[in-house]
């Protein structure tokens, strides 16, 4: 059952998330509205404040990452965890979440280990040496998305919760 979702939602190359952003590194925490369109290989993420200020976009594909600031400034790399690491210092690995937020595991990296529920739904990842917990999961016509996912490497966590999907 989870080889037929995971075939399944290979195919889906394109949608709009609208959710949550949190992020907890050692001693410091970042919150923030999140909004994600994804169009094949090319990502547009941007970060609002509760003010509904934009505090950062990160855009790119593959080999082309640009992450803009609030203030102005502007970052270029050919990775963007590479790129996030150096402007926040912190990271998270952008490229697999393509994959995890569709409730698969990235193709790219060996799976350490994983579990399903009853329906076939992805519950707990460790891949590329992170640990992932998908804690629920919501409609989508006849399918279920990750409502809710947890990632963990090291002292650095990461919290998205998916409000909307399109």
């Amino acid at each position: 059952m989870a080889d037929q979702r995971q075939s399944r939602f290979a195919r889906l190359k394109q949608w709009k998330i609208e959710g949550r952003l949190g992020v907890r590194h050692k001693d410091d925490g970042f919150s923030a509205e999140m909004k994600w369109l994804q169009d094949g290989n090319h990502f547009d993420i941007r970060l609002i404040d509760p003010l509904g200020r934009q505090v950062a976009r990160l855009t790119g594909d593959e080999g082309r990452v640009e992450l803009r600031t609030m203030d102005g400034k502007s970052f270029k790399a050919r990775r963007a965890e590479n790129l996030l690491e150096a402007a926040l210092g912190w990271s998270f690995p952008v490229q697999s979440l393509l994959y995890w937020v569709k409730g698969v595991p990235d193709p790219n990296f060996l799976v350490w280990r994983q579990e399903y529920d009853d329906l076939g739904r992805l519950e707990r990842l460790e891949q590329n040496k992170w640990r992932l917990t998908i804690s629920r999961y919501q409609g989508l016509g006849s399918e279920y998305i990750p409502r809710i996912i947890r990632m963990a490497r090291g002292d650095l966590k990461v919290k998205l919760l998916i409000r909307d999907w399109e």
